[in-house]
């Protein structure tokens, strides 16, 4: 057979099939299609060769994307090699339709690491968010009408089979109590009620975040935990940030006996959460001004030999101050979640800046800000941490325009009904001051009573009833402010000085206790030794003494004040200086 005849036989119909030749598509295209390989491989089909009909591998990226864009949920799987045996294991799981991620940003609202901006709708293994709010998502199934529950439930048939064994293991621990370290992060779900024992006194704090941090030359492996409780700072109530951890161990251990856990473990959660609810209605009622009695602990800041502060409790009782505002005030300290106002610089001083460069300290340019020191303004989110997302960051024009300046030297209050989670979670300690030792400290919740006021001391004042009288309307400071009276220097005449004077034991200390036991007010005693002998020093302690009592509406009764009220002599220059 010649060799065109053999030709003819290969190209008969029905030949390629005889011979093992790979027939031709009918509609193949009579052109040349170029293939670019995006890896150094040169094999044709190797495992590890990327071919592509793209010289551009961002252009192979979008046509894919394209290609994925019309469906609900997207489950990308990865090549991996187990026990030598190669297979296909889920790499993540995207929310794609944005009906989907819509209902998802319900499902998810308050999770700490869900931010819609931020693209959290692709979930990778072991699929945390999905773990702690499961019966959420399936509760909001059951709630929403057909035509929207049925993205979900694509997403949770996908889901399912991947978060069984998780939700076998989460089972048997909340049935055991029984924990290991690595996996405590099935419990340590973002929003969950926590329970830890501080001081003797039970706390619940609200989970914001919970991270595993890896061991360091110094530190241990641990999960760090970020909570959250609400506090009053004088004027409003805020979020206190409360860092805790938990250190790594080897054997399976009690949850309970966690330093910090979740409250469901506990062996009575509704009892705790009871009591956690009274103590946060009572610590409601004690936000602004109160005169109470305390017998208990309080808790001082006190130096602790080179360590720094160290808060210290204290045995107390007798009467007590519960009052935030002055708390932070007198001490001059910037309460909880409020900020400086930033620094403005005049253009000579920009230019100086710019000279002498970026890495300079503006408070080195020894540069005041404007307004009194005392101009603070309020976070828009109420928290201590400036990390935290602000709904409102999207906005600047309108967060400038919406955020408010208070002066913190005058008390305003803002006193909003708090919300059963807030009452649950509520710091259980205020702050006040302790009237016998006259020391800043904070008060546990459970240890304040009302104050018992007694009007025996004053009926037993042996003195005139008319001078009884004129001593009550002295102290009468509505009757005061009504009259309206001032001297020619201005707030020179708003306040009632009263000498009292003659022997030892004749009553002089007791007529002011009796007075202020009448008038229902604090009496802040102030004594020589309280006061010091140096003119400065007794000029800033009396300064301080007046200040309280007017911010408390209180008695100040100075006693043996005859050590300063002495006439001057020519010969003690130092005592001249003290008594003018």
């Amino acid at each position: 057979m010649s060799s065109t005849d053999e030709l003819r036989e290969l190209f008969r119909p029905g030949a390629s099939e005889q011979f093992g030749i790979p027939e031709q598509p009918q509609e193949s295209l009579c052109a040349v299609k170029k293939l670019y390989n995006h890896t150094s491989n040169s094999s044709l089909w190797s495992e590890s060769s990327r071919w592509s009909e793209f010289e551009d591998e961002a252009a192979e990226y979008q046509r894919v994307k394209d290609l994925i864009k019309s469906f609900i949920v997207i489950h990308r799987l990865s090549r991996a090699e187990r026990n030598g045996v190669t297979t296909w294991v889920t790499h993540s799981i995207e929310a794609q339709s944005l009906d989907l991620r819509q209902l998802l940003d319900t499902i998810f609202s308050g999770y700490s690491s869900w931010y819609s901006d931020s693209s959290p709708y692709t979930v990778y293994p072991p699929f945390k968010p999905y773990i702690h709010r499961w019966d959420k998502l399936l509760e909001f199934t059951k709630q929403i009408d057909s035509n929207h529950a049925k993205d979900l439930l694509i997403l949770q048939r996908e889901l399912e089979p991947l978060l069984k064994p998780h939700f076998s293991t989460l089972e048997a621990i909340n049935t055991t109590g029984i924990v290991t370290f690595n996996l405590l992060w099935l419990i340590l779900a973002p929003g969950c009620s926590m329970v830890s024992n501080e001081n003797g006194i039970t706390c619940i704090y609200h989970l914001k975040s919970a991270e595993l941090v890896s061991r360091t030359a110094f530190d241990p492996e641990h999960w760090q935990l970020t909570q959250a409780q609400i506090q009053w700072n004088g004027m409003r109530c805020t979020t206190r940030r409360v860092e805790m951890r938990i250190d790594k161990f080897e054997e399976p251990m009690l949850v309970r006996k966690l330093n910090v856990y979740p409250l469901n473990f506990a062996e009575d959660p509704e009892g705790i959460k009871y009591n956690a609810l009274v103590r946060g209605r009572k610590y409601e009622s004690l936000r602004g001004l109160h005169v109470k009695t305390c017998t208990g602990r309080k808790y001082v800041w006190k130096d602790g030999d080179g360590r720094g502060m160290q808060r210290v409790a204290e045995p107390i009782s007798g009467r007590v101050v519960i009052d935030a505002f002055a708390y932070h005030k007198l001490q001059k300290v910037i309460p909880p979640g409020v900020s400086r106002p930033r620094l403005r610089f005049s253009n000579f001083v920009k230019s100086r800046l710019h000279r002498i460069g970026k890495g300079i300290d503006p408070a080195a340019a020894n540069i005041d800000p404007p307004g009194s020191d005392n101009d603070y303004t309020w976070s828009n989110s109420g928290d201590d941490s400036s990390s935290e997302p602000d709904e409102s960051s999207q906005e600047p024009n309108k967060k400038r325009k919406d955020k408010k300046v208070e002066n913190l030297s005058e008390r305003r209050e803002h006193l909003q009904p708090l919300s059963e989670l807030e009452r649950l979670i509520a710091t259980p300690w205020v702050q006040g001051f302790d009237l016998e030792m006259k020391e800043w400290c904070e008060f546990s919740v459970d240890d304040i009573r009302d104050a018992n006021w007694s009007e025996a001391p004053y009926e037993n004042l042996v003195l005139p009833d008319e001078e009884k009288k004129l001593l009550m309307a002295f102290t009468d400071r509505s009757s005061i402010k009504q009259q309206c009276f001032d001297d020619f220097v201005v707030r020179k005449g708003q306040g009632i000085i009263v000498l009292l004077c003659g022997p030892p034991g004749v009553g002089k200390t007791l007529t002011a206790e009796a007075v202020a036991e009448k008038a229902k007010v604090p009496l802040y005693v102030l004594g020589a030794n309280d006061l010091g002998t140096d003119a400065k020093g007794v000029e800033s302690g009396l300064n301080r003494a007046l200040e309280i009592c007017r911010l408390w509406n209180a008695v100040l009764l100075i006693d043996e004040a005859d050590v300063f009220l002495e006439s001057r002599n020519s010969n003690h220059l130092k005592r001249n200086e003290l008594v003018s």
